[in-house]
């Protein structure tokens, strides 16, 4: 297991250039795979290709990080964050290069799939090493630091890069992101130290053993439970939001707003509550994200309901990832954050799958999807927090 040491890197601000390059890195990666979203319509016309083949570039590339980031992140959890960080930059943005390059389909999707193999590895060391540079008390709130990165990726990266796809074409997207993959390779190559982590650093298989330490299996599937039965319906928002509340595209990109205005303010208080919470405050967090879709599935499309709905939903649950990803990093390391970014993208995934197979046909059930899972993951929260409060503690003052 990676064992971190932070005593060999000195204590910074959250505001330090290290930690800022690390959540600018979480920014890029994150628009790199949101952005293709706002693109499918004109990568169909201009590649002579239909747009659900042109959706593969969104679909392949979050399924290409969940499949990719575990197999890489056990090849290559020896590698010191420094150049481990700074060849995959290379790597995205040679990968986005060849995206741009593309004069086809497949060429695109190798493209893709080549930057989507780097988005694991990257944000699980970025997270992991974040925590390395900041007081022990700071530490949930370096990784809400990544995470907002991370969030406004999709909710300002990624509508920015869909405008410059408009103004001059998608090809010019994809080279954006390699210069500015490029250039944070640069920055951190100069910025970081030349050794972070302690000597004794084993890779391959070794890594594994992180899965029974007490207490990092049942936190990543607190991880993967929230963002799986989140995703039973928040993929089909719009889509609900226009059948089911009567809104139109304006009420739409207004809702989605909302809810990514208020979950990146829970993710901050899910940075302040990282350093000290247990899973009691995980459990409420849940609760509180499961009443307010069922308070969305009752709304009756009132605009009175709906949009604080939204608001408390994305609040509460993107307050509870912060403080369980600060967890498993104080337990389990680099490679823990690793395979926690590889499971929440297959839960995102497989959530979004269960959840197609109900939009044609049942869209007002999507919604109770995810009422009742939220249910069964704050059941077996709270029965684990009543069962063994001591050893429900998911404290992340570990150094």
């Amino acid at each position: 297991m990676t064992s971190t040491v932070y005593a060999h890197v000195q204590q910074r601000s959250l505001l330090s250039p290290p930690v800022l390059l690390l959540a600018a890195v979480a920014f890029v990666i994150g628009t790199a795979e949101f952005v293709a979203i706002g693109l499918v319509p004109q990568l169909a016309r201009d590649l002579d290709t239909t747009v659900g083949a042109a959706g593969l570039t969104v679909t392949l590339y979050a399924l290409s990080v969940g499949i990719l980031a575990i197999p890489l992140g056990l090849a290559l959890a020896h590698r010191h964050p420094r150049a481990l960080l700074t060849a995959l930059l290379f790597v995205f943005a040679a990968a986005n290069l060849v995206a741009a390059a593309a004069p086809g389909l497949p060429l695109l999707l190798i493209g893709r799939i080549a930057s989507a193999a780097t988005q694991g590895v990257a944000l699980g060391v970025a997270v992991s090493t974040v925590t390395t540079f900041v007081a022990p008390e700071a530490r949930g709130k370096a990784v809400s630091l990544v995470f907002g990165g991370l969030m406004s990726a999709m909710f300002l990266g990624a509508p920015i890069g869909t405008y410059l796809g408009g103004v001059a074409g998608w090809r010019a997207v994809f080279v954006a992101l390699a210069v500015l993959g490029a250039v944070l390779a640069a920055g951190l190559w100069t910025v970081l130290p030349r050794r972070i982590e302690g000597s004794r650093v084993r890779g391959g298989m070794h890594q594994l053993r992180v899965v029974t330490v007490p207490g990092v299996l049942g936190l990543l599937g607190v991880a993967v439970g929230i963002l799986l039965v989140s995703n039973f319906f928040f993929p089909y928002l719009g889509v609900y939001l226009e059948q089911s509340a009567g809104m139109g595209s304006g009420g739409i990109s207004m809702g989605l707003g909302v809810f990514g205005v208020a979950g990146l303010l829970g993710n901050a208080i899910g940075g302040y509550l990282g350093g000290r919470a247990d899973t009691f405050w995980v459990t409420v967090l849940a609760m509180i994200a499961m009443v307010a879709v069922a308070a969305l599935a009752l709304s009756g499309g009132s605009a009175a309901v709906v949009f604080p709905a939204l608001a408390v939903w994305g609040a509460a649950q993107m307050a509870a990832l912060p403080i369980v990803t600060t967890a498993v990093v104080a337990l389990g390391g680099g490679f823990a954050a690793t395979l926690n970014v590889a499971l929440v993208n297959l839960a995102i995934a497989a959530g979004g799958f269960v959840g197609g197979t109900f939009a044609a046909s049942a869209i007002d059930l999507l919604p109770w999807l995810s009422v009742g899972g939220f249910g069964l993951v704050v059941a077996v929260l709270a029965a684990r927090h009543l069962r063994a409060p001591e050893a429900s503690a998911v404290r992340a003052e570990v150094g």
